[in-house]
């Protein structure tokens, strides 16, 4: 008993990422390498597509022919029995033959849209890290600088004064002025009184 065509279909596709699984675990590791790799596959693919078109067109052609040629002997009263048969056997190689091929382009069509399906969600799957990537890069930039306007003053101080310089801050100078000021009027205030 025949598998049926959807199941051939399903073990041809399934064979077929076996088979690109295959070429990925023996690629080499470099990009360039694996770049090389898809390139000389995808050619071998094209060239072999190409090859079965070919056939595809040798076989519609033939059976054209011994369909014009089955069509000119029954029109004519010399109707040779033998070369009808010939040509029926003919034409119904030419179909089986078709059939065949057919079957040939509709697995490999199978097996070019599971490989463009993998590849389109390898590609989705890097843009929306590339994406992600870019968001984290963003906030850091973004936090670099906020940072940049603060100030630590005391670890400033702490570094000065480990380098044996006096630091002086501006704000640390204005609140002993304000300091000052407020001890200045307290002074004014106790001696009124």
């Amino acid at each position: 008993m025949h598998p049926s065509p959807k199941k051939r279909k399903i073990a041809a596709a399934r064979a077929a990422a076996a088979h690109m699984a295959a070429e990925k675990t023996t690629a080499a590791t470099t990009p360039a390498a694996a770049t090389a790799a898809a390139v000389t596959a995808n050619y071998e693919s094209n060239v072999l597509a190409a090859k079965v078109l070919d056939q595809h067109r040798e076989t519609i052609e033939i059976l054209r022919s011994n369909v014009s040629e089955l069509v000119n002997t029954n029109n004519n009263t010399n109707n040779n029995a033998n070369n009808n048969a010939q040509l029926i056997l003919s034409s119904s190689l030419a179909l089986s033959n078709l059939k065949s091929i057919q079957r040939r382009i509709a697995l490999q069509v199978e097996a070019r849209r599971a490989a463009s399906k993998g590849r389109r969600e390898k590609v989705e799957g890097c843009s929306l890290v590339l994406e992600n990537l870019n968001y984290e890069r963003n906030h850091l930039r973004e936090e670099i600088r906020s940072m940049r306007g603060w100030r630590a003053r005391e670890l400033e101080k702490m570094a000065w004064n480990e380098l044996g310089v006096m630091m002086i801050d501006p704000e640390d100078s204005k609140k002993e002025k304000k300091k000052k000021k407020k001890k200045g009027d307290g002074d004014d205030d106790r001696s009124r009184g």
